[in-house]
């Protein structure tokens, strides 16, 4: 080096002159990594939320950013690429190659902008630019020093993708529109990645003249603009003529529109449940939440002449459980009828739409079998006095009659023998919420829509009998994290119940609908609850489970509000609509173990030797009640059949014979009697027989043990009393504590 300094001493001064450079770049390394510990670019860019469909192409609807943006979170891949190089080109040609900050161009223009006076030529990076737009403030030489360190600060941070996908997420359009995605969406009606050459250079080039080019205003001036920035990049042989020549002729259909209001309330529903999240991909099939939405909007306006003006529909698809229509309302935009309340979620008295389930787990616990007989007759359970839909008794049914007609007291019995408490747990089981205010526990009235419950509910019970008794969460988003099926009953259960659903004759079936031909094949229940303020039809196939309500969101009863006739038929038109297979088929591969016997008619019990008319009954093997038949008893008569004998007063073989009568229910009896319907009745007993008589005594009907009755003087001052007996009592003595109040005659004491 000393020889090479004595014969070139100029390379002293050079030496110097980088060692300088050195320290200068050290120390601005230095401040700058000070400055931007002391001071860090902090920042957070929130994003509207869009809901898509399933296709997760379709736009369901979207929600303003918490800064009321319209700025939809678009990454690179989402993007044209041809956009992408227009927008470089235009905005920063040096992007990939500066560290945030220009010199060239910053040295470039302070020239021009020296020899013209004035601002004629800008040196803002791409980096620069995001750093404005993030934190606006006056264009001042103070400022954009601050730009340009924020621009470093940017670039320090982020990777060149990261700074170019977040600055075409903020380039302004006007108003509140920001970003690629939300201009090419609501100007262009399609996805950013679809623009073509024409539509990729004028998003380009708005973004610079707000101003003098108002999109849907001045198109004229927005054609020329474009065509000329066109013809700016031909120049420079980027495209092929045929392309640039389609790109100068394609006209300019540019507007702002709304977005779509697709399943609004679902959507709701997932932007409060994912606030932040700035994409969801819900469950909804485009088309048939259309012709769910536009199906229930005719049907209900048809009944407002019946001062009916709300209904909602949810469509399951029973394979995924996935939710893909979900209408909420008739109209969500109608005001006057509270459009926008979610009636899906309401909290309504199911009616009879839980009766599949209490007669399913009365078959599952062996108690009950669809031919097994239920007596449809006045009863008194503790006070609670169920009646039918139209106030008539039927007498013995079976369990499958009972259920296509509905009956109130066969069901009410059937619960009682499955027991509330067993009920209750298994709804608790499937997210049943809301039974009762104050977590109190439902009691028979449960099975006539005693309780309060959902659609949402509702629709996930019947899909699990559509899915061999299994139940699962309903799924309305497509990253739905699957959960485990449940079993709410047996398949087997499931499919006898299901079986017994299927039948097309039955006396709820719509009039309108009794000529029809090809209506699907549908295993349905409809539901009625008290007041008629609320009807139900439920059904499912072997594909979707469809669950209609009609009502008033207000609560007002309607009366000619009822399930079969109201919500019936717009869930036969969803079915016919959505062209599936009619036929209900097994989706799992469990066994269902179902066999056929005998049983006789009047008990559906296997038959004993008496028993004289049977006929087919399904059963489940080593489930199901295997007790014989004894709706006869044998009974000592005498050979005139005028008297009865024990075996106490039995007299000798010649006078009497063995015969056989009905032993059925007292309750029976007495509606029998009350109809004055013929039944064969016991020979009164031989009265000098000597034994305690053996047989149950009168039973209390009219008032409830340990029950506290209000007499006010007002609108109750009585109570009247009714008993049922044995057929041979003749008379009823009342007594209040051993002291006789009244006979059927007369009332013995007047204060009592």
């Amino acid at each position: 080096p000393i020889v090479l300094q004595k014969k070139f001493p100029y390379i002293s001064s050079i030496n110097k002159w980088i060692r300088r450079i050195c320290l200068v770049y050290l120390g601005f390394c230095l401040l700058f990594h000070g400055l931007n510990f002391l001071f860090p670019f902090q920042f957070s860019v929130p994003y509207a939320s869009r809901i898509y469909a399933s296709d997760q192409k379709t736009m369901l609807h979207a929600y303003l950013s918490e800064d009321e943006k319209w700025r939809f979170d678009c990454s690179l891949n989402e993007i044209s690429p041809l956009f992408l190089n227009i927008l470089q080109q235009k905005e920063d040609n040096f992007f990939y190659y500066h560290p945030g900050v220009n010199p060239f161009a910053i040295t470039r223009a302070m020239i021009q902008n020296t020899k013209q006076g004035k601002r004629s030529s800008g040196a803002s990076t791409i980096s620069m630019q995001i750093a404005r737009l993030l934190k606006p403030k006056p264009r001042t030489i103070k400022y954009k020093l601050v730009e340009m360190f924020r621009a470093l600060q940017l670039e320090l941070r982020y990777n060149k993708h990261e700074i170019l996908n977040l600055y075409c997420n903020l380039i302004p359009y006007g108003g509140n529109i920001e970003g690629i995605g939300a201009a090419a969406i609501l100007y262009l009606q399609k996805e950013p990645k679809a623009l073509s050459l024409a539509e990729s250079v004028l998003l380009a080039i708005i973004p610079n003249r707000p101003t003098s080019l108002k999109i849907g205003q001045e198109n004229p001036l927005l054609l020329e603009a474009r065509n000329e920035f066109i013809l700016r990049l031909d120049k420079q042989k980027q495209f092929p003529n045929e392309i640039r020549n389609q790109a100068l002729e394609e006209p300019i259909a540019i507007k702002q529109i709304s977005l779509p209001n697709i399943s609004p309330h679902l959507c709701r529903k997932l932007h409060q449940t994912f606030p932040n999240n700035s994409k969801i991909y819900s469950s909804i099939h485009p088309n048939k939440q259309l012709l769910a939405s536009n199906k229930l909007k005719a049907y209900v306006s048809k009944l407002n002449d019946l001062t009916i003006y709300n209904g909602c529909v949810m469509i399951i698809d029973n394979n995924t459980r996935e939710v893909v229509a979900y209408v909420g309302s008739q109209d969500f935009s109608n005001n006057i009828h509270a459009g926008q309340v979610d009636g899906t979620l309401g909290i309504r008295s199911p009616g009879s739409t839980l009766k599949p389930l209490i007669y399913a787990i009365a078959i599952d616990k062996g108690i009950l079998t669809p031919k097994s007989i239920l007596y449809d007759v006045p009863m008194d359970y503790d006070g609670y006095k169920p009646r039918n839909f139209n106030k008539d008794f039927n007498g013995p049914v079976t369990l499958s009659y009972a259920l296509t007609h509905s009956l109130n007291i066969p069901a009410v019995t059937c619960l009682k023998l499955v027991g509330t408490e067993k009920m209750n747990q298994t709804l608790a089981g499937i997210n049943f919420t809301d039974l009762l205010p104050n977590n109190e526990k439902p009691g028979l009235a449960l099975a006539l829509g005693g309780c309060g419950t959902n659609m949402q509910q509702l629709i996930g019970m019947y899909a699990a009998l559509a899915n061999n008794g299994k139940w699962a969460p309903l799924v309305f988003t497509k990253n739905q994290k699957q959960v485990k099926n449940t079993a709410l009953v047996s398949p087997t259960a499931s499919k006898l119940i299901t079986q017994i659903l299927l039948t097309t004759k039955r006396p709820d079936f719509p009039n309108s609908m009794l000529h029809k031909t090809n209506l699907p094949k549908i295993a349905w229940k409809t539901g009625t609850s008290f007041g008629r303020k609320d009807a139900w039809s439920i059904g499912y196939n072997q594909q979707y489970t469809i669950a209609v309500w009609i009502g008033n969101f207000n609560g007002n009863g309607v009366p000619d509000l009822n399930g079969g006739q109201i919500a019936t038929p717009l869930l036969f038109e969803l079915f016919a609509d959505l062209h599936n297979d009619n036929e209900i088929k097994n989706q799992s591969k469990e066994s269902v173990f179902i066999e056929n016997r005998e049983v006789c008619v009047h008990t559906g019990r296997p038959p004993n030797h008496f028993c004289n008319e049977t006929h087919t009954d399904s059963y489940i093997p080593g489930i199901s009640n295997t007790q014989i038949c004894n709706h006869l008893l044998p009974v000592f008569i005498s050979t005139d059949s005028s008297l009865s004998f024990c075996r106490t007063c039995l007299p000798n073989t010649t006078e009497y014979i063995t015969a056989y009568y009905p032993d059925y229910p007292i309750e029976l009896l007495s509606f029998w009697q009350t109809k004055g319907m013929y039944y064969k009745k016991t020979p009164p007993h031989y009265p000098y027989c000597k034994a305690v008589q053996s047989g149950s005594g009168p039973y209390i009907q009219s008032i409830s043990n340990n029950a506290t009755y209000l007499l006010d003087g007002l609108s109750r001052d009585s109570i009247t009393l009714t008993s049922i007996a044995n057929a041979d009592v003749q008379m009823v003595y009342w007594f209040d504590n051993d002291e006789l109040i009244c006979t059927p005659e007369h009332l013995i004491k007047t204060d009592k």
